[in-house]
């Protein structure tokens, strides 16, 4: 049984979250205390740095969308300065990519899109490498998908020839999944391992469990969790190893 200080801890941390995309002003949302918080702005992680300097990218692009909000935290790289979070984003990125570049048809989800800076910094890689992403689907709360529609309106254009072709926010209800919507693949980094069991195991069943293949850093703090044997019901593939590079001790990283 899931402890209840830790579902209010996690409920007053999302309640934190939203409050703070919706004060803040948007040219620095980035210097909100609770943004910095939830999206590790503050955490460099310099880890990455050698993972992705030798990869061809659109460094200046990059740069320019990592500075809407203003970041506080920076490093230098290729020329460019990128904050902490981006340099995971620009990782993860460089991985979906390579993993979904000889499907037909590409259909990206992600559950929990934090500010939209993943989907962001995957749109422009795709395009990049013209790559055509043809759908993808951010699964969040209401407030959030609303900062993040702002946000992503900047950036990802529906007519452009290659990146994403359209962008699709779903009423978060869980059970929503509608036909010609379903993805390919779907993501999830430091979100769904830190939900409460009933949440986590409700994306499992409803949504998860239809997706053929998948990449989630799963970030546990509830102490009791079966929920990665319930996703093992569903896809008995599934390859579970710590996350590298390691940015929480117990943090996994899950692919199918």
């Amino acid at each position: 049984m899931e402890n209840k200080d830790y579902t209010n801890w996690l409920n007053n941390e999302y309640t934190l979250w939203q409050n703070a995309l919706k004060e803040a002003p948007f040219y620095k949302f980035k210097h909100h205390p609770a943004v910095i918080r939830m999206i590790g702005l503050a955490d460099l992680h310099l880890e990455f740095v050698p993972l992705i300097e030798h990869l061809d990218l659109p460094w200046q692009q990059l740069e320019s969308i990592d500075q809407i909000g203003s970041p506080q935290y920076t490093v230098d790289i290729n020329g460019v300065k990128l904050s902490g979070v981006c340099l995971r984003f620009i990782y993860y990125a460089n991985r979906v990519l390579d993993s979904v570049k000889n499907m037909t048809e590409i259909k990206l989800a992600e559950i929990g899109g934090g500010y939209g800076g993943f989907c962001a910094v995957v749109h422009l890689v795709a395009r990049h490498r013209g790559i055509k992403i043809k759908q993808y689907t951010i699964y969040d709360l209401v407030p959030v998908q609303e900062f993040q529609e702002k946000y992503l309106k900047q950036i990802v254009k529906e007519n452009s020839n290659t990146g994403i072709k359209s962008l699709f926010f779903p009423n978060p209800g869980i059970h929503f999944f509608i036909h010609g919507w379903e993805p390919n693949f779907i993501m999830s980094f430091y979100a769904l391992g830190e939900f409460d069991n009933a949440t986590k195991n409700a994306y499992i069943e409803n949504i998860i469990s239809k997706v053929p293949h998948g990449l989630v850093i799963w970030n546990p703090h509830s102490g009791s969790d079966n929920s990665l044997d319930l996703l093992q019901k569903h896809h008995p593939s599934i390859n579970v190893k710590q996350e590298y590079p390691l940015t929480s001790i117990n943090n996994q990283e899950v692919t199918w």
